[in-house]
């Protein structure tokens, strides 16, 4: 990975609520340990609190076509936080901005939710990207660098690709840090400008046509959830309570 080819998004989002004021330290951090080795795309993190906060998006930003029906059997269908309206349109911003940054088809993409933790005084994450990258078949679309603990039990021999870090995905939620190619990208791009279904790591993670992969369960010492380590400071994108149905705030 090369600093010219490759970027990094942090996705934050400055506010007053509990954990707010450190989490933004937090994620000035991760900037600055990132810096040195990739480029800092500077993509906009879209802040999305409220149901008005919702619709005014939507029409701004409408090749996001946001469907009325979940693809997917799960206990949330149809419901819709603001923060993960705000994550999906951050996403989509930072990756349409990342495939304009050049032609090359070996760049990559980072994107990290400011929730993420790991040890800012060791070369474990870096390491971890970069092992993992080199590892990676041709043709990949994406690679998930955290597995929340829940569904490392899913993993099975046959996700396995003979590499010491990386597998087949075999999670279905948690998008908090994803190296994205610029093949993968695009097709991203494409999905969600015919039809988004669901939050953004549901849609990644569950999609078959995207070639995804994970690291291995026994990598994950690299990295965790921070709000697993402090409950009062978990992502200031999510955490929202509040759902609403897609017909509340896609007015047309």
């Amino acid at each position: 990975m090369k600093k010219e080819n490759d970027y990094f998004q942090v996705f934050h989002i400055d506010g007053e609520r509990p954990g707010d004021i450190h989490r933004g330290e937090i994620a000035v951090d991760i900037a600055n340990y990132f810096s040195d080795h990739l480029s800092e795309l500077h993509s906009p993190t879209i802040a999305i609190r409220t149901l008005t906060d919702m619709q005014a998006a939507v029409l701004k930003y409408s090749e996001l076509k946001f469907a009325h029906k979940s693809s997917w059997d799960w206990d949330r269908s149809e419901k819709w936080a603001p923060g993960e309206c705000g994550i999906w349109f951050s996403t989509y911003l930072a990756l349409k901005k990342f495939v304009a940054t050049s032609s090359s088809e070996t760049k990559t993409i980072l994107l990290i939710e400011d929730d993420i933790w790991f040890d800012k005084e060791s070369t474990d994450f870096l390491d971890l990207i970069s092992t993992s990258y080199r590892q990676l078949p041709t043709g990949w679309d994406y690679l998930t660098l955290y597995v929340p603990e829940p569904n490392r039990e899913k993993y099975e021999e046959s996700f396995h690709i003979g590499e010491v870090d990386v597998c087949k995905n075999y999670s279905d939620y948690c998008a908090v840090a994803i190296l994205y190619s610029a093949g993968g990208a695009r097709k991203i791009i494409d999905n969600c400008e015919i039809e988004v279904n669901d939050p953004a790591d549901v849609t990644i993670l569950h999609d078959k046509k995207l070639n995804g992969y994970c690291i291995l369960p026994s990598r994950h010492r690299a990295v965790s959830i921070f709000s697993y380590l402090n409950e009062t400071e978990n992502s200031t994108i999510q955490g929202d309570v509040e759902r609403y149905s897609v017909d509340a705030f896609v007015l047309s």
